[in-house]
């Protein structure tokens, strides 16, 4: 799981992808995922909690490399000086939603066999 946020944080740093124009496709990938959650929530289902976990750990992935390059500057939208204390929380707040995420995909898949 450490693994997955270095290599993320070296794809946001070293990509010439730049994220931080793509907001609308985002909210909407977070929309989606919070619907999916609801459904998942009323629709116990192994297989489909499954899906919703890989597909939220997916959409807090591209959380998480978005607001990198947020803080990191150099692309089309950057956080400034003045929000930094913004830019470490939605930063953390990824890195601990994905962490959540796929432990319960550890747990699941362990569990399932």
């Amino acid at each position: 799981i450490l693994a997955l946020e270095t290599i993320l944080a070296f794809v946001a740093g070293f990509t010439d992808m730049d994220l931080t124009d793509q907001r609308i496709p985002l909210m909407v990938l977070l929309v989606v995922t919070l619907v999916f959650g609801i459904i998942v929530r009323f629709v116990p289902l192994d297989g489909l909690r499954i899906a919703f976990l890989v597909f939220g750990t997916i959409v807090f992935a591209y959380t998480y490399i978005y607001n990198m390059q947020l803080i990191l500057g150099g692309k089309r939208s950057e956080f400034s000086i003045d929000d930094a204390v913004l830019g470490a929380a939605a930063l953390y707040t990824a890195v601990i939603v994905c962490f959540f995420l796929s432990v319960d995909i550890i747990r699941l898949w362990a569990w399932t066999d």
